[in-house]
């Protein structure tokens, strides 16, 4: 239902419009590739119970596991809001090798 929505965003707005009308469409069309991203790929950022562990002292950086699991949350929280954002591969490549 989402991609049928940007489609006609994009071919029924978009394409017939001009000046603020035209951006605003575009960024409806982005903000909707971004829900149709999201739900292909659900990732959840907010984790209550390890923001309390960290600000409680009980975990930091030196916790083992925790930094490539920030990383990775971080990286797919990106892919889905901006998946052309210019470091992105760069920032995988480096992150996520094995």
């Amino acid at each position: 239902m989402l991609e049928a929505i940007r489609e006609w965003v994009d071919t029924g707005v978009k394409a017939k419009s001009a000046g603020r009308e035209k951006f605003m469409a575009a960024v409806a069309m982005n903000a909707l590739g971004m829900l149709i991203r999201e739900a292909e790929n659900p990732v959840d950022p907010h984790d209550a119970a390890l923001s309390a562990e960290l600000l409680e002292g009980r975990a930091s950086l030196a916790t083992p596991g925790l930094l490539p699991k920030l990383r990775a949350t971080m990286l797919a929280k990106l892919a889905n809001d901006s998946p052309k954002y210019a470091s992105l591969a760069a920032a995988k490549a480096r992150w996520l090798k094995g």
